[in-house]
């Protein structure tokens, strides 16, 4: 049998995620691959370092996500976006 389907629980965000989430809006205006996203994440944070660049924006989008109840998008994504909208 399956999982039980009922109310989630909400979990409190760890440090570690609060400061994620910090680090992608203080870095969300700047063009970063995900790969560079990750290597000045370490830099900065060698006590979470992470080594795969997808899990790494994916736990942070989620971060993001769960403390400002936004979903996050690179301004890349964001001009994207506009711009169909405008068409």
């Amino acid at each position: 049998m399956g999982a039980k389907a009922g109310p989630r629980r909400a979990r409190s965000l760890q440090e570690k995620h609060i400061e994620m989430a910090i680090f992608l809006a203080e870095t969300g205006t700047v063009e970063f691959t995900k790969t560079k996203r990750m290597y000045t994440w370490n830099a900065q944070h060698p006590a979470w370092q992470y080594t795969d660049a997808e899990g790494f924006d994916r736990e942070a989008r989620q971060a993001y996500k769960h403390l400002t109840g936004r979903i996050w998008m690179s301004p890349r994504c964001r001009a994207t976006r506009l711009t169909l909208r405008s068409q």
